[in-house]
């Protein structure tokens, strides 16, 4: 009896080191290879889609591969994981649709870069523009328009043309009035998320162009804000004139109210 159960003890045991050692080795390739997959895939994926970018609208896409610190403007810029530049990328070209590429075009974007992070003065971004290299750096895909508005803003008169350097911009453009008298429809504008009318109008422009979603956090920021409701649906209104005329009548009122159907696509 004592030997029957020392065979079949030993023979379980040896039984399971067998599988044990045939499931560790194989495994850890088997975990290896399921790792490359999705990464080939995604890479992949990527490629395609920076090739529609190009083709589509003339926009070159890059990779923040390193960090990179801009001393003059104060940007930290840190890279992306595979993951995250697969999702952004994703998303930013289902947001780039809702514009024909006449307009992109006009807007003068060239290059957009991607990034896993942003931060300026220990301030986390969401994304920075370069207007006269018409470069794009974004780490979170709702403010592609808001950082677009300020292409369009330099375009139509905005403080971008008004002031003499950057360093100049931050308390002269609290007093420049700006284009369509935006600043007279609540007097001075001060906000821990916003400080500069131009800011205010980027995210107009980009709670607009996300009508589709609701607005997502832009309808609850600005309405917070303005805090009466006639006041946030004026500058709505002068929003919507204001990208009427830039936009040569093909963004009008009609555009509008099928982006609010989530009509506005690729096909449009």
């Amino acid at each position: 009896m004592n030997e029957k159960f020392h065979s079949q003890s030993t023979e379980h045991q040896s039984q399971s080191f067998k599988e044990s050692s045939e499931e560790r080795v194989p495994n850890d390739f088997q975990e290896q290879r399921k790792s490359a997959v999705p990464s080939l895939l995604e890479n992949e994926a990527l490629e395609k889609d920076i090739d529609w970018f190009r083709e589509k609208y003339g926009v070159e896409i890059e990779f923040g591969e390193k960090e990179k610190l801009e001393e003059k403007e104060g940007f930290l810029y840190k890279p992306a994981s595979l993951k995250r530049k697969t999702e952004l990328l994703s998303s930013i070209k289902k947001e780039i649709t809702k514009l024909p590429r006449k307009l992109i075009e006009k807007i003068g974007l060239k290059k957009i870069v991607i990034w896993g992070y942003i931060e300026n003065e220990k301030e986390e971004l969401a994304g920075t523009i370069k207007i006269y290299k018409g470069e794009m750096n974004i780490a979170w895909d709702f403010c592609f328009f808001h950082e677009l508005f300020h292409s369009i803003d330099f375009q139509t008169g905005g403080h971008y043309k008004k002031v003499v350097s950057l360093e100049e911009m931050g308390e002269r453009a609290k007093t420049i009035k700006k284009n369509r008298e935006w600043s007279e429809l609540t007097g001075v504008y001060d906000h821990k998320y916003v400080q500069l009318y131009d800011e205010e109008q980027s995210d107009y422009f980009a709670y607009l162009m996300n009508l589709d979603k609701g607005g997502e956090w832009y309808l609850e920021n600005l309405t917070y804000v303005n805090k009466r409701n006639k006041v946030h649906y004026k500058k709505v209104r002068e929003m919507k004139q204001l990208i009427y005329e830039w936009s040569d009548g093909l963004l009008d009122w009609e555009f509008w109210r099928d982006m609010e159907k989530g009509a506005v696509g690729e096909n449009y």
